[in-house]
């Protein structure tokens, strides 16, 4: 009895903490000024599915994560619980990952905590310029020693 019980009160008060933490982000995203929508995230398409946001895997694809994160140029990384090491080395050469919000979303232990970074380009840093050396003019020597012709550079 208890057990249909709670099962009645899910069906008539349902939570939609996913779908709620999905709306949330959406409307975090869109308040950006910058204007870069994409999404990186694992959980990315079903974001797109439920926001209609622009997202790319950041597990699953044909290029690597690094190759990927280059060309696509994400605005923004959402994850479970927290930022795993591939995917911080990954992003952490051209991004500043900036914690701007989290949700509770399920009650998945593994997958309990939705975490929204924001992804600040980090400023070019110019390639190191080589040192312009200045090479001084070599003389060309001819000398004739027993009818052979001897030609040498000469550092003078």
């Amino acid at each position: 009895m208890l057990h249909a019980a709670e099962t009645v009160h899910y069906v008539r008060n349902p939570e939609y903490t996913y779908l709620n933490a999905a709306r949330q982000i959406r409307s975090l995203i869109d308040a950006d000024p910058r204007g870069n929508h994409l999404v990186l995230s694992i959980s990315g398409s079903n974001l797109a599915l439920m926001t209609g946001l622009p997202a790319i895997c950041d597990d699953f694809g044909t290029m690597a994560l690094d190759q990927r994160v280059a060309a696509y140029k994400p605005g923004w990384f959402i994850t479970w619980n927290l930022v795993e090491d591939d995917k911080m080395d990954a992003l952490a050469p051209l991004y500043k990952l900036t914690r701007v919000a989290e949700y509770p979303a399920l009650d998945d232990p593994e997958r309990n905590l939705l975490i929204v970074y924001r992804l600040d380009p980090k400023p070019a840093t110019p390639a190191p310029t080589k040192k312009k050396t200045r090479r001084r003019p070599q003389f060309m020597a001819t000398s004739l020693r027993d009818g052979e012709a001897k030609v040498s550079l000469d550092d003078e």
